[in-house]
């Protein structure tokens, strides 16, 4: 029992690591002045003649569950509040909601600067992107009972991915006859964490006598740091850790074309590459195969045959002093697991991301556009289309409005908003973005919110360029 925790705590600690990602145009996408624009844009013009990040305080963090809201989750009549059953159930059966994401990048070091129609910037991030999908139609099936799928069973694949890795890229742009810019980054990839499952499913089948019978398998695979590297002073170890040998390399491209009558346009490529795992490497991998136990007293030709509850032992596992001792023993009686150490060595790609922009400027001050952004998983491509707004107010203050028609999850009406606030040479930015649009009785109603984005950070940014002959006015 106690090798049984250890092993589950192993993979919670992977997952932990993992982070997952919602497919939308962030606000600061729009905001011209602001460097992180050219996260998402090598192509675009660089603003500024210099630029510094101020470390990790760069950070970006998303988050979108199609599955669940507070209202999803509960209901309330008079003084009392309920589990919403009737929502859940409806969300597990819609397939385009079960997925679950979130996506974290943190600057640890930016640097860039311009010499004439060129623009070089060294940058260093740690990315992680996880997705998670789960079993929508066989949670449907437990919450609803088995009373409409007599006879009918329910078959019900889910997945687990996470890619964690630190990313070293040098962008390089330049400017042609002042209104073609293309700039590519190149980027050093360097695997930290990686969670992926080979096959995983949840069978469930009610027989003609009404009994449940019930199947299931999970095979993947769990790479991580080695904990034991960064303690005690091993330096040397710790850095293998974090540049040892799951190595992998990617690029971003863009271009940004000034068009006549103040129309543009601007289409980028990122995240095209792979990581290398290396079972070798100072890492430590791990393989997770789980099934149902053949040894079970339920176990009968392939599945857990539960023939009625014996409530007598439920309730006695539920009212004893060391109830959740006693769960985890009889859910081991039901469920057989193995941890293995080491693997083969294996690739996993990115997550290739396509934006197209079209834009108008309405003043030299004033911007809106309409912009695209597909993301391909493996397996399923995810588009969302947004429009968007960016304002430029005195020589200090930049703001950005997004508005989603249509994301990645499948929702309508989702609202971003992001600023540049700047104080000298020190830029101040803040985005919120992924808001669903739901207004009821005059005012927001954040209890519907499915998802959510936040970037923040400071940067220190000197010098207007002036590549671009409309661009001069403008600080």
């Amino acid at each position: 029992m106690q090798a049984m925790r250890k092993n589950i705590c192993v993979l919670l600690l992977a997952v932990s690591l993992c982070a997952v990602a919602t497919a939308q145009v962030d606000p600061l996408y729009f905001v011209r002045s602001s460097n992180q624009s050219l996260t998402y844009q090598p192509g675009r013009p660089a603003f500024r003649k210099a630029y510094f990040g101020l470390g990790i305080s760069n950070m970006n963090l998303g988050f979108g569950s199609g599955l669940f809201s507070y209202n999803d989750l509960f209901y309330q009549e008079g003084e009392y509040k309920y589990l919403n059953v009737n929502r859940l159930i409806s969300n597990f059966k819609d397939e385009k909601k079960s997925l679950t994401s979130l996506d974290l990048r943190l600057e640890i070091l930016g640097a860039g600067f311009s010499v004439g129609s060129f623009y070089v910037q060294a940058s260093m991030n740690l990315r992680s992107e996880t997705h998670l999908r789960l079993p929508g139609e066989a949670f449907a099936y437990l919450l609803e009972g088995n009373g409409t799928y007599v006879g009918k069973p329910v078959h019900s694949d889910f997945s687990v991915t996470s890619l964690n890795y630190l990313e070293t890229g040098i962008m390089l742009q330049k400017t042609l006859f002042e209104n073609y810019t293309v700039g590519i980054r190149p980027k050093l990839l360097s695997g930290l964490a990686n969670v992926r499952t080979k096959e995983a499913y949840l069978e469930l089948y009610t027989d003609n006598e009404w009994n449940l019978h019930a199947n299931g398998s999970i095979d993947a695979m769990v790479c991580m740091p080695d904990m034991d590297a960064f303690k005690g002073g091993k330096a040397g170890h710790a850095a293998q850790q974090l540049f040892g040998r799951n190595r992998g390399f990617g690029m971003d491209a863009g271009v940004d074309v000034v068009l006549p009558m103040n129309f543009g346009l601007s289409a980028s490529v990122l995240d095209l590459g792979s990581i290398h795992w290396n079972p070798e490497s100072p890492s430590s991998f791990k393989r997770l195969t789980a099934g149902v136990n053949k040894e079970s007293r339920y176990y009968e030709d392939g599945y857990l045959t539960f023939k009625g509850l014996d409530y007598d032992a439920i309730n006695k596992i539920l009212n004893s002093d060391d109830a959740f001792e006693n769960l985890s023993d009889s859910l081991s009686q039901l469920v057989s697991h193995e941890l293995t150490d080491g693997g083969e060595a294996y690739t996993t790609r990115l997550t290739p991301k396509f934006i197209l922009e079209a834009r108008y400027s309405i003043t030299k001050n004033q911007h809106v556009a309409m912009v695209s952004r597909t993301d391909f998983y493996e397996g399923d491509a995810r588009t969302a289309l947004s429009l968007g707004y960016n304002g430029h107010f005195a020589s200090f203050f930049d703001v950005a409005v997004m508005y989603t028609i249509r994301n990645t999850f499948g929702y309508n009406n989702t609202l971003g908003i992001g600023t540049n606030l700047k104080l000298g040479p020190v830029n101040w930015y803040l985005s919120v973005y992924n808001l669903n649009l739901n207004f009821d009785g005059r005012y927001y109603q954040w209890k519907d919110l499915h998802h959510i984005g936040l970037q923040t950070g400071f940067s220190i940014a000197v010098g207007k360029r002036d590549v671009q002959k409309k661009d001069k006015d403008e600080d």
